[in-house]
């Protein structure tokens, strides 16, 4: 509840307290009772008007009836799919057009007598299907939001991500129709408006937008039911449907997909045989505003967008492709020298049918490495995919790996996924660090199949879906056990620091057969960045020592690990403006042998690795 509402509540129980120990002459009945209703009005008003719950119907509506309920009841058919409002006419009012759409809905759910009276069983049925939050039930989100955001200048990036491809929808159809990828840096963001940009008028094609992310998870949901529900940003070529009031929180090191979902409207003129709508769909210029623990916000543009098809009929099946979430992150795989490394994934897909079930015969996927390496089929003795417990061997191993005789089954509108794998020849044949990944643009040459009516599928999206890269290496290592401390030491004021003391601690674990050796020169060991004016690690401790440590060099033998603390100070003297300022660690060097201590890196994995804290510039 509100500090404003508690306050009237209070109000008016003082009020019955008085009443309670004063004499018949201190208020009259019609005194009090006045008194009474003038602060419900001032209670509905900050609760949006009514004391009814919002979408509750709480009387009897048919022919004739007039009113909010009546709108209630009509949006809500709307949403269902039922009830399709005429351009211009008003809701509010009970006429034939709604009527049938409650027979309709009746019907469907069980209640008789289905002849559009909408009565007790059929507000019992809605309450059942469409439940209300009462009136008052606050539960502060906003507060909520800011204890979990602390007091963290983070910042963050949007980008367009493959998780939705460009789609094809036809009458009554619900897609996902875009998505968005949330990278969040330096401390947590909040999601606070989220725009949806269409080429189009909104509400002569969809009823519905609704933002979720990538688990399903309904962040907000918009009801298009007329003009009014969007913004003519360029008349006749850019409308704005907005998502505001949300708070959606991304931390670092946690990316997250927000997804927009439509459903299109199941009767509309707009959509003729033979005569396809294109339309694009973006957030556009400012289309994301966050806002950080600091109370700061910032505006995110994402203006590519992508194309989405509205149809009146669907014909031919389409096959459209996305990167699985579950595709392996970035990493180290270690290789054997005494024979072949087997089944090492390479990147996993998913991919789906459109319009009608569909058969996939022929896939071809890229093969990625950096440059100056040894050729495919030295390095892959095998590559092969697995599909619903189906293993199928690529045709020859190359840069374009062509997968034929395929007989990947997708049946309509359900996700199918492929996993795509390799067998890696004995590390002595290639050269040690060997980075892979794997790609495929979505389009018609790398997907090749055919529908239920054995017409050749469409493959639609240009899209490029995409693994991580994977090291290929004779010795492999991981960190773990990362802690960190920044002290802000007091500067000339006495107030706020210059200069910070900063602290990494963490195990570097030694995952393969081999010694792996780190400098002892923090710069060489790890790589830093820092938003101050200047900083550096130039201490490395380390809680162990062997014998075969060098005067350069830390040795971790083969199947250990060892724990290394670097310290170091950053400072703002100078020009840089006072503020919050951040240290960084973004690689960590290792080698496997004593030359250079930098032949291999761990870039990935990193986005915790920072300290932050308020540096005075003492200029």
């Amino acid at each position: 509840m509100s500090k404003r509402i508690l306050t009237l509540v209070v109000a008016a129980a003082f009020i019955f307290a008085l009443v309670g120990v004063s004499t018949a002459k201190a208020a009259t009945v019609e005194e009090l009772t006045a008194l009474i209703a003038q602060l419900q009005a001032q209670i509905a008003a900050l609760t949006g008007g009514s004391t009814t719950a919002a979408g509750e119907i709480t009387k009897d509506l048919t022919i004739g009836s007039r009113g909010d309920q009546v709108e209630i009841l009509q949006k809500y058919l709307e949403d269902e799919g039922y009830l399709v409002m005429p351009v211009g006419v008003a809701y509010g009012y009970f006429g034939n057009l709604t009527k049938a759409a409650v027979a309709k809905w009746q019907a469907d759910n069980g209640v008789t007598p289905s002849v559009g009276y909408f009565g007790a069983k059929s507000r019992a049925m809605y309450a059942t299907l469409n439940p209300v939050t009462p009136v008052g039930d606050d539960d502060d989100d906003a507060d909520d939001v800011a204890d979990e955001l602390g007091d963290t200048d983070g910042s963050a990036t949007v980008t367009l991500s493959t998780y939705v491809a460009n789609q094809t929808l036809k009458k009554g159809e619900t897609k996902d129709i875009y998505a968005l990828k949330v990278q969040a840096s330096t401390g947590k963001v909040a999601i606070t408006r989220f725009d949806v940009r269409m080429s189009v008028r909104p509400w002569l094609y969809f009823n519905k937008l609704v933002l979720k992310d990538s688990s399903g998870n309904v962040i907000a949901e918009k009801a298009i039911s007329g003009a009014s529900d969007a913004t003519e940003l360029t008349v006749g070529s850019s409308y704005l449907v907005r998502f505001d009031d949300i708070n959606y929180v991304v931390a670092p090191g946690s990316d997250k997909i927000l997804v927009v979902s439509a459903s299109v409207l199941p009767t509309t003129d707009k959509l003729v045989s033979g005569s396809d709508v294109s339309v694009a769909v973006k957030t556009g210029s400012n289309g994301v505003r966050i806002v950080n623990g600091k109370g700061y916000s910032e505006s995110l543009t994402e203006d590519t967008g992508r194309t989405v098809t509205l149809s009146s009929t669907g014909s031919t099946g389409n096959i459209v492709a996305r990167a699985n979430s579950n595709t392996p992150a970035a990493r180290i795989v270690q290789t054997s020298t005494s024979g072949e490394t087997e089944d090492v994934t390479l990147g996993v897909f998913d991919f789906k049918a459109e319009n009608q079930s569909s058969t996939i015969n022929t896939l071809t996927f890229t093969l990625n490495a950096n440059s100056g390496q040894q050729s495919f089929p030295t390095v892959f003795k095998r590559v092969y995919i697995e599909a619903g417990g189906t293993t199928y061997n690529v045709d020859s191993v190359a840069s374009s790996s062509v997968f034929s005789n395929l007989t990947i089954d997708l049946p309509k509108d359900e996700w199918k996924t492929v996993t795509l794998k390799a067998d890696i020849a004995d590390a002595d044949y290639f050269t040690n660090g060997y980075v892979a990944s794997s790609s495929m643009v979505v389009n018609n040459t790398n997907i090749v199949g055919v529908d239920d009516n054995y017409t050749t599928v469409t493959a639609t999206g240009e899209n490029t879906i995409a693994s991580n890269n994977v090291t290929l290496l004779q010795s492999g290592a991981s960190l773990s056990g990362l802690t960190k401390s920044v002290t802000n030491l007091p500067g000339a004021n006495g107030v706020a620091g210059a200069t910070s003391t900063v602290s990494f601690t963490f195990t570097v674990n030694n995952t393969g057969s081999n010694d792996i050796y780190v400098s002892k020169t923090p710069s060489t060991f790890v790589a830093t960045s820092t938003t101050a004016v200047t900083g550096g690690l130039t201490l490395i401790t380390s809680g162990s020592t062997y014998s075969t440590d060098g005067t350069t060099y830390y040795v971790i033998p083969s199947g250990t690990s060892r724990q290394f603390t670097l310290s170091g100070t950053y400072g703002n003297d100078g020009a840089a403006a006072a503020g919050i300022k951040t240290f960084s660690i973004t690689a960590v060097y290792f080698d496997d042998d004593t030359t250079g201590l930098q032949e291999f890196s761990i870039n990935y994995g990193l986005e915790d690795w920072y300290v932050s804290n308020y540096l005075d510039n003492d200029n």
